[in-house]
């Protein structure tokens, strides 16, 4: 990576267009765009787990795409950044933003099962074959390889699927670690919460609580002695590598977590955590097992409402105003969370509530509050209230302010002309009244 080093200010008069720095924040002047450059490493950590830049600038646009305020930006600004240029902050926060959600979620960026029938078409998915020639050592030349990954060749390689398998086992067991300290910390997490509840409060259950855990250990056959050992090894995952995760490298996964052996501290606290569960009789376990419920699917119907309904400053639900529509409700049981969960679908729209018609994808995502664009007015210091409301506001105000002057003493001729204004005024606020 080149030297991401920041040079230090200038001293005396700035030319036009140049810059204002203060740490690796750049602001251009007679600009309103910040410039920043990323933190030396993030570079490195992102090409380890996705390997290329291409895979890096397609997740970040993903999130760019799904921005009504941003858009997908181009390769070359992306590539900039990562080779240690000063670029649009936003590409520096999303690079920033990708590269901690894959170190602390790496599973929500790799695939769910492991080498398939196909295997060749499975490990397209991380890299082309000169990646896995150059990981796996294999008695082939590049060109064999590259044959069998284009499809020419036989179909089946068994040394090829050995060591890949042993490389997914590899890096499944990096991802498993980190995800055993996620869950540690959420359990941990829930369990502070609810002892600082007053005595006299209900157990908030929750399905990811150390209750929950060590109930279902007991359910497994567990003594509570082997329960409280397992339950220790567990908590000291998290209390250990509070701070410390590192991204995985594809190339070479290995224990991303900077633990160091643990204290008597850190054991004492978990012994002390481990008592007040025992104490509690793990009061805020839920049960694995379903409860009764009744799956059948139903329906409901609601009218949306109009301009008068924004939420935002913007009319984004133009194409759903005083529209019927009918949602069919699923209840299903929710094994992760251990409850009973509800699926809304909006599967039907009418004008008159009597002719019903198939929804256009936009009437199939409902409602939308448009909390991005009121979150960008509230930033750039502008009013959040609905374009309706404005400008009835607006024209309340005029009638007010002419109705004010008209209180004041003036001569005939300036009385007159405000009383036409002052109808005017309250024509359009009229208007604006019944413009929804």
């Amino acid at each position: 990576m080149p030297n991401c080093a920041i040079p230090s200010r200038r001293c005396g008069r700035m030319a036009r267009g140049e810059s204002v720095m203060a740490g690796n924040r750049i602001r251009r002047q007679n600009t309103t765009d910040e410039f920043e450059r990323l933190e030396p490493g993030v570079a490195q950590d992102l090409l380890a787990f996705n390997i290329t830049k291409q895979r890096i600038v397609d997740l970040c646009n993903k999130e760019f795409d799904e921005d009504p305020l941003e858009g997908a930006k181009n390769y070359s600004s992306f590539h900039r950044a990562l080779d240690g240029h000063e670029v649009y902050s936003g590409i520096v926060h999303a690079l920033t933003n990708l590269r901690d959600d894959q170190a602390t979620n790496p599973a929500k960026y790799l695939p769910k099962e492991g080498p398939g029938e196909d295997l060749a078409e499975w490990m397209a998915q991380f890299a082309k074959a000169t990646w896995w020639y150059n990981l796996l050592d294999l008695e082939m030349t590049q060109s064999t390889l590259n044959a069998w990954f284009s499809g020419r060749g036989k179909r089946e390689r068994p040394d090829v699927r050995e060591q890949v398998e042993a490389w997914w086992a590899k890096l499944s067991e990096a991802v498993e670690l980190v995800m055993r300290r996620n869950r540690a910390e959420a359990r941990s997490r829930h369990h502070d919460s609810e002892v600082k509840r007053d005595e006299w409060d209900k157990p908030r259950r929750e399905a990811m609580s150390w209750d929950t855990w060590c109930k279902d250990q007991l359910e497994d056959g567990l003594s509570m002695e082997e329960v409280r050992e397992h339950f220790i090894g567990e908590a000291l995952i998290y209390k250990t590598s509070l701070f410390d995760v590192d991204i995985i490298d594809l190339a070479n996964p290995q224990n991303p977590l900077e633990a160091e052996s643990p204290t008597d501290l850190e054991r004492n606290l978990c012994e002390y955590m481990w008592s007040e569960l025992v104490e509690r009789d793990f009061a805020c376990a839920v049960s694995r097992h379903p409860t009764e419920f009744d799956p059948t699917p139903f329906f409901e119907e609601d009218r949306w409402g109009d301009r008068r309904n924004e939420e935002c400053p913007k009319d984004i639900n133009s194409e759903l105003y005083k529209l019927n529509y009918r949602t069919k409700v699923t209840r299903f049981w929710d094994a992760e969370q251990r409850c009973v969960s509800t699926e809304r679908e909006i599967v039907a729209v009418s004008k008159d509530g009597i002719d019903w018609q198939e929804p256009t994808e936009r009437q199939k995502q409902g409602w939308s509050s448009g909390f991005d664009y009121w979150l960008a007015a509230m930033d750039a210091g502008e009013s959040t209230d609905s374009q309706y409301k404005q400008a009835l506001d607006a024209a309340s105000l005029r009638v007010r302010q002419i109705d004010r002057k008209l209180s004041l003493e003036m001569d005939d001729a300036e009385r007159r002309s405000l009383k036409v204004q002052l109808e005017e005024a309250q024509d359009w606020e009229n208007h604006c009244h019944n413009d929804y």
